[in-house]
């Protein structure tokens, strides 16, 4: 058996190579050419057979004129392969696995050779650059130039001058949801190389987000450099004029010009690959692969036979050829994301043409799989075939792949009835094998854009570990946003870079002017944000040159095309936008009564003018917002979120009666998310209408989940009235119908325990412990280990700690309690490094500080005692978290002998609370101290 397995794998060594052939054999970056007969190959090198000998090509190389147009220069070249070098074949090994061919290779070669050697635009006799081309490894035995092309004629413009130099191609990267707390363990693992290189070399931080965390709304943002309630891209679809329904949004909704209009007024060649909210696509100076063209994938038109899907039209052919289709792809590629065997493979892959096909797992992780890899293809050939002087490169999948897998990373959500552990075992890993697949890409991506700045960039983040949602896996109905973070990336790497960490996070609207100064043109006064400027090594050219009031009116104004049906596109994009929870089943918009119906044109829908609403409040525009909320409940009568979003307003404005026949009102329809009763009972609070509270949502009645909801809300009202015994009964009933609402164990908790009801309030805690939720349960234990320690069951307390922090070992709720426990257990110097954990993990918890002030003092490290409450004072805080901080530090300098001191932060803490037990306490042992003292 041993010897049959060991001749199978040599077999797979052996290559016959046909008569008046050659073979490509690459790996590892470089390349060998093989003669005819049998020739040996690694099992995971890649193979491609040429012609043998010497072999003519032709195609079009590029020449960037001073200006920053990019020239097509035709060419004709004759050249072995075998005579290059090891690293060229490489790089055509790279361009043929990617679907290209030989020309290509050649194309990129004789462009860079003609950068090197052309002076201006005037283009050099081929036979100049023969030297050129050798340096770089390819030997030629002819070339041949022809005359250049301009392309598109570019309208004259004072900044499109001829003496405006020619700065480095800047290539562009956004990757959906990419996340520094994911990828920074990872780069440290060694798993994502290409990533670690570029922050590693160059400048990075966090790029912060804004709300709503949506992407056609963010990506456009960051194309633009303009705010969303500027560029008019709001929300996922639009309103169907002529139907009634929804489609997904379009590039016609956007109402300002963005980077890649920009350049190509200024004369500047641009590549733009599945950017959110570019189809269809406009006429620009270079290239334009829209984010419809995924949708071509599954028995659609192809991109030839759908118009508006790319441009230059005549570029159709090449993109269908680069084309990866759901059939394509693997067991091997998939089985490298999820671990899982060769039948559920093949049922995945035959349930692709199916209705059910998004609602899959596999099925959509293989249709994420194919449209990543369309996209990359199709982004390399445009950089090595057109060499552009930006590129803007959008990959969706890190975001998909999280919304379909991230809840079975651990800690995973609790297994759900039916489910198959197996099957979640093998989902567990997807998020960071999808990133490391992601970080190749990455890699090819700059190796095919040799000298560029490279900006890589994420529109928000995805919550992890202690992050994550209550009981929400990402991919539910009209809340996965729930899980997109603020804290997105930002990493500068190439000749402008200043490497390092950023002093300052920069936000979505410093992208675009950022982008504009590394092409050597100014930010318009009309982007609201700044260039990044400490992360660029010089001054940035654009700076000091003469501004410029807007690029909307730079060149000729944006093409508005009537009406842009995408047909059976718009209804497999719905059907992935439902998939990962974008958008209601059958609702689109959430809004009740709408449907999707595919077609041309489209208005704002309900959740479009939501979006804009809340928009309009972060930036207290509350006249606007309300507008935008009264649009959309006159589009959707039924839709609660119109209604909160206009109580917020009047909260806002100090007029709490008003908002409440609001919120009354959204509690009357039908069937009301779970988050609303909670709301509901905060205006009701702010009002001062509580008891009117109590009987708005003591008129209704649910079951399961939903009714635990009402019941806590039901249980904060009564609190808020002093009605203890109530609101203890009340958070009691929610727990029976649903034991793992979260609202109601810490009600129960709050009111219970000081109350002394330590069985009754264990009894309730217990049940919280069996939660889906690893943060629910989490929260629920250390609760209940609270409570064992106010029954004097401390050894319990600090044993069911432990066992959370073994599920959560990150939890900062469980390393602070646990720490301070065994503080008071005197056990110092074992709750020294989980209270350290837990400050790193969260710099601004007061609780770890308190903690870990206390231990040093008890550990008689005094003067690490008043470095912590010094760094406590640089922090803003409410006045009982500084009361706390202050006794804590009293108490240290009490334990270590300096009465004095004790008594100067006491007096401190005690004028903003006279009536402090505790505080009360050590005052009166800190003088019986010092009268000891003076006895003595």
């Amino acid at each position: 058996m041993a010897a049959a397995l060991l001749a199978a794998a040599l077999w797979r060594c052996v290559l016959l190579v046909p008569s008046g052939s050659a073979a490509l054999i690459a790996s590892g970056g470089e390349g060998r050419i093989a003669g005819e007969g049998i020739a040996w190959r690694a099992p995971w090198a890649s193979v491609h057979v040429l012609p043998a000998g010497e072999s003519r090509y032709s195609g079009r190389a590029s020449l960037r004129s001073p200006e920053g147009a990019t020239l097509a220069v035709p060419f004709e070249l004759r050249a072995d392969p075998a005579s290059a070098s090891a690293a060229w074949l490489g790089q055509l090994a790279a361009v043929l696995d990617a679907g290209g061919d030989a020309a290509e290779a050649m194309a990129a070669t004789v462009s860079h050779a003609l950068q090197e050697t052309a002076a201006g635009v005037t283009v050099p006799p081929g036979r100049d650059l023969l030297p050129a081309l050798s340096r770089l490894g390819l030997t030629a035995a002819s070339l041949d130039l022809g005359e250049p092309a301009a392309g598109r004629s570019v309208p004259p413009h004072p900044l499109a001058g001829a003496n405006r130099p020619v700065p480095p191609p800047v290539l562009l990267i956004g990757i959906d949801a990419a996340d520094w707390d994911i990828m920074t363990p990872m780069m440290a693992a060694g798993r994502l190389p290409n990533l670690r290189s570029l922050r590693d070399r160059g400048s990075w931080g966090v790029l912060r987000s804004m709300k709503p965390t949506l992407s056609p709304i963010l990506w456009t943002t960051m194309a633009t450099g303009r705010p969303p309630e500027e560029h008019g891209v709001l929300d996922f679809l639009v309103r169907d004029d002529s139907g009634g329904g929804e489609l997904p949004i379009s590039r016609l909704s956007r109402r300002v010009k963005a980077l890649w209009n920009i350049a190509g007024d200024l004369g500047v060649r641009s590549a733009t690959v599945a950017w959110w909210a570019t189809w269809p696509a406009e006429s620009v100076l270079g290239s334009m692969v829209t984010d419809r063209l995924a949708y071509t994938l599954f028995d659609l038109p192809l991109a030839s036979e759908s118009p508006g899907a790319v441009f230059p039209p005549d570029l159709a052919p090449a993109i269908d050829r680069l084309r990866v289709r759901g059939e394509e792809v693997g067991f091997e590629e998939l089985s490298a994301i999820v671990p899982i065997d060769q039948a559920s493979f093949d049922r995945a892959r035959a349930a692709l043409d199916g209705e059910d096909a998004y609602r899959d797992p596999v099925s959509h992780l293989i249709k994420i799989l194919a449209g990543t890899l369309t996209y990359h293809r199709i982004a390399l050939h445009l950089l090595r075939e057109e060499r552009p002087g930006l590129a803007l490169i959008y990959f969706q999948g890190v975001d998909e792949v999280n919304h379909r897998f991230a809840h079975y990373a651990p800690p995973a959500l609790r297994l759900t009835s039916g489910e198959d552990p197996a099957r979640r075992q093998a989902f567990a890993g997807a998020v960071e094998r999808f990133y490391e697949l992601q970080d190749r890409l990455v890699g090819e991506l700059v190796a095919a854009a040799p000298g560029s700045n490279v900006l890589v960039v994420s529109d928000h983040g995805f919550a992890n570990g202690r992050e994550r949602p209550l009981d929400v896996p990402p991919d539910i109905d009209q809340r996965p946003g729930m899980w997109h973070t603020m804290d997105g990336v930002f990493i500068l790497a190439g000749p402008a870079a200043r490497p390092g960490r950023l002093a300052a996070d920069p936000d979505l609207l410093d992208v675009a002017p950022t982008v504009l100064a590394l092409l050597g043109l100014p930010k318009a006064d009309d982007m609201p944000g700044r260039v990044v400027a400490e992360a660029l090594d010089r001054p940035v050219e654009a700076e000091v040159r003469a501004g410029i009031a807007s690029y909307d009116t730079a060149g000729p104004p944006l093409e508005h095309p009537g009406a842009a049906s995408a047909g059976s596109l718009d209804a497999e994009m719905m059907a992935r936008l439902e998939a990962l929870g974008y958008i209601r089943s059958g609702a689109g918009s959430g809004a009740p009564g709408d449907t999707a119906a595919p077609a041309a044109g489209g208005t704002a829908t309900a959740t479009y003018h939501v979006n804009a609403g809340l928009i309009f409040l972060q930036k207290n525009d509350l006249e606007r917002a309300r507008a935008r909320f009264e649009q959309a409940r006159a589009l959707a009568p039924g839709f609660d979120q119109p209604l909160l979003g206009l109580a917020q307003v009047e909260l806002l404005l100090g007029s709490p009666d008003r908002a409440v026949p609001l919120v009354e009102e959204a509690l009357r329809l039908g069937e009301p998310q779970p988050a609303l009763f909670h709301r509901a009972a905060r205006v009701f609070i702010q009002a001062g209408r509580q008891a009117e509270g109590i009987e708005a949502l003591g008129a209704l009645s649910f079951s399961g989940r939903r009714e635990g909801f009402r019941l806590a809300a039901v249980g904060l009202l009564q609190e808020s009235l002093g009605r203890q015994s109530d609101a203890i009964a009340s958070y009691g009933a929610a727990l029976r119908a649903d034991p793992s609402i979260e609202r109601a164990l810490q009600g129960a908790y709050r009111l219970m325990r000081p109350a002394g009801q330590l069985d009754q309030l264990a009894a309730l805690l217990e049940g919280g412990r069996l939660a889906e939720s690893p943060s629910t349960r989490a929260r629920a234990s250390n609760w209940l280990a609270l409570t064992r320690e106010a029954q004097g069951r401390r050894l319990e307390a600090v044993a069911l700690l432990e066992r959370t922090l073994e599920e959560a070992p990150d939890d900062v709720m469980t390393l602070v309690n646990l720490g301070s426990m065994l503080v008071r257990e005197d056990r110092s110097a074992e709750a020294l490094p989980l209270l350290e954990r837990a400050l790193r993990a969260s710099p601004a918890s007061h609780e770890a500080l308190v903690g870990l002030i206390v231990a040093r003092g008890k550990l008689g490290d005094l003067a690490a005692a008043r470095s912590l409450f010094a760094q406590a004072g640089e922090r803003p805080r409410p006045e009982a978290h500084s009361r706390q901080l202050l006794n804590a530090a009293a108490y240290a300098e009490f334990l270590n002998g300096a009465m004095d001191e004790a008594e100067a932060l006491l007096s401190r803490s005690l004028a903003m609370e006279p009536d402090q037990p505790d505080a009360l306490k050590l005052r009166e042992e800190v003088a019986s101290r010092r009268g000891a003292g003076r006895g003595v």
